[in-house]
């Protein structure tokens, strides 16, 4: 048991941090997907909102 926990630890750290990796960027591709689709329904509803609300 000891010694399979012992393995198990010195895995981990590697698999963590790829794990964190891809994790990162599963996010930040999911976090940039919805930006791009708000963006895409702001432009087809009211690009003119927008504006008026620089201004203001």
């Amino acid at each position: 048991r000891e010694r399979k926990r012992h393995r198990v630890s010195e895995v981990t750290n590697e698999e963590l941090e790829r794990r964190l990796i891809v994790e990162e960027k599963a996010q930040h591709a999911h976090v940039r997907k919805k930006y791009l689709l708000r963006k895409a329904k702001e432009t087809l509803n009211q690009p003119a909102t927008r504006l008026s609300q620089r201004k203001s």
